[in-house]
């Protein structure tokens, strides 16, 4: 039996980091605080970049620039899967 895995097999294992573990790959879109996970497709949002009308049942994600600066407040990393 072979040890490499086979794309559909990476691509279920990525599948589920994102829906068991909340893993998401996410990277930045063409609207500002707006983000897209590149292996299930789910948006996000930057709360600190939109505004709060139009977060309403939306998954939040912190911009880099808003993350560095609560870091910064708060003294701390934070985690970020």
């Amino acid at each position: 039996m072979s040890k490499r895995t086979t794309s559909a097999t990476r691509r279920a294992m990525q599948l589920n980091d994102c829906g068991i573990f909340a893993r998401h790959h996410w990277h930045a879109t063409f609207a500002v605080g707006e983000f897209l996970c590149t292996v299930c497709g789910v948006k996000a949002s930057c709360p600190d970049c939109t505004p709060h009308f139009s977060l309403k049942g939306k998954r939040l994600h912190l911009c880099d620039e808003h993350r560095a600066q609560r870091e910064a407040r708060t003294g701390q990393s934070e985690v970020h899967p």
